[in-house]
């Protein structure tokens, strides 16, 4: 849809009454200006931010989890840390030392 509106002496501009129902834009919505090159556009922001974004990352594909992945690739990485010299204690070389350490990962607990 397309408008042609008039900007006051004060900057002002009047939003017609169809647009802010359908918008659900009432007396102290606050609006975003979004500015391109030659244009300007008005975009109403949620009263709640974090409600209005409730779902936003859900995935189309609910078989498929980020969580899951990451947890088995967790489980992966513990697997490989129990079969190292170091952890069974046993001796180690420099070279073995080298070739067996894994990457710290996102759920290791933090050491200093």
């Amino acid at each position: 849809m397309v408008l042609r509106i008039k900007v006051s002496s004060k900057g002002q501009v009047v939003i017609p009454i169809s647009v802010r129902t359908r918008l659900n834009i009432g007396t102290g919505t606050e609006l975003e200006v979004r500015e391109g090159p030659d244009y300007l556009s008005l975009h109403p922001l949620p009263g709640d931010p974090v409600l209005a974004s409730r779902g936003l990352l859900r995935l189309q594909d609910e078989s498929h989890s980020l969580v899951r992945e990451l947890l088995q690739a967790k489980r992966a990485t513990d697997g490989r840390r129990r079969n190292t010299p170091e952890a069974s204690g046993a001796p180690q070389t420099r070279a073995s030392s080298a070739e067996s350490k894994t990457l710290p990962t996102l759920f290791d607990p933090v050491t200093r």
